[in-house]
């Protein structure tokens, strides 16, 4: 049975949701993979003296985790169900429409954003009658299948969503398999809430752009998860990496700044008051009031101030 535009995009937009609930996890992934990442387990005092020297320093394992796996895989060729000893000519047709997509060298690139965020999903599309097939692969944050709740295998319909930016635009296409659905609305909506009347726009916010049927009677979009388990989903590679990281980021961090000090000469101040400095007043002179030299200044300059008179 065929859709109603606020159906179809009342299901688009429960699916919308799902990407935006997994993109603030797959952008930190993202950036741990980049070598984006923050100093963390560091004490207070610590952060507060010595964050900003060690900004923007990591020590990238996360990298090379997720790197490990990908570099490994790769699609030699496929082989299609038959009891013929001579290959069919489908699988040439297949593997030939994906050399001729890239695939040699983009699936790598889907495979590495499986092993870093979880999932990664390919698109197979093309027009109807003698188009050629065109292979897309998405990120984790731009697509969401929904399967069949009895089996959890059987596609009944996706999205993809995407930004253009030339018309300030955010578009979505719904896949079942039998429909395609368009939908589009401004990009400052995006992710605002904002819920407009119903007699404005569909759910969402969104607009619909075009209808048609969907010619390959399956939904195009095709999820590639990285280690799924039983009742919990695919795994990220790096997840169980992060932990790790922070602390090798903030023990190379401890060693720079040991290195540091001891590279620097220290000095022992006994038997003296701790030093003061002038308070000036707006014009630049001096007010005859002193503020003391704080113990963080003193600990930062590699000084150690001892009062008393009778010090040794």
């Amino acid at each position: 049975m065929a859709l109603t535009p606020d159906t179809a995009a009342k299901r688009a937009d429960s699916l919308y949701q799902v990407i935006a609930k997994r993109a603030p996890e797959i952008k930190e992934l993202k950036e741990f993979y980049e070598g984006n990442q923050p100093l963390a387990f560091a004490s207070e005092q610590w952060q507060k003296s010595h964050s900003k020297r060690y900004k923007g320093f990591s020590d990238n394992w996360c990298e090379v985790v997720a790197n490990s796996t990908s570099e490994r895989e790769s699609v030699i060729g496929f082989q299609l169900p038959s009891t013929a000893k001579k290959r069919p000519k489908a699988e040439k047709l297949i593997w030939d429409a994906w050399m001729r997509n890239e695939q040699d060298s983009l699936s790598s690139q889907g495979f590495l954003e499986a092993a870093v965020a979880r999932r990664s999903f390919c698109q197979v599309w093309g027009e109807a009658g003698d188009g050629e097939p065109i292979v897309t692969w998405r990120s984790a944050d731009q697509a969401a299948v929904k399967y069949d709740a009895e089996t959890g295998r059987r596609r009944v319909g996706a999205v993809v969503v995407w930004d253009d930016e030339d018309d300030s635009l955010e578009r979505m296409t719904y896949y079942t398999p039998t429909e395609v659905w368009r939908f589009k609305r401004s990009r400052l909506l995006k992710g605002s809430g904002l819920i407009l009347p119903s007699s404005f726009q569909l759910s969402g916010g969104w607009s619909m752009d075009s209808y048609g049927a969907n010619h390959l009677g399956k939904v195009p979009v095709i999820e590639f998860p990285n280690r799924p388990v039983l009742g919990r989903g695919p795994l990220s590679d790096i997840k169980g990496t992060v932990a790790m990281q922070h602390a090798i980021n903030l023990l190379w961090a401890y060693l720079f700044n040991a290195a540091d000090h001891a590279s620097m000469p220290a000095r022992v101040v006994m038997g003296q008051e701790p030093p003061k400095i002038p308070i000036l007043d707006d014009e630049g002179q001096p007010t005859g009031q002193y503020q003391q030299v704080s113990k963080e200044q003193l600990t930062e300059g590699r000084m150690l101030w001892l009062t008393g008179q009778n010090t040794t």
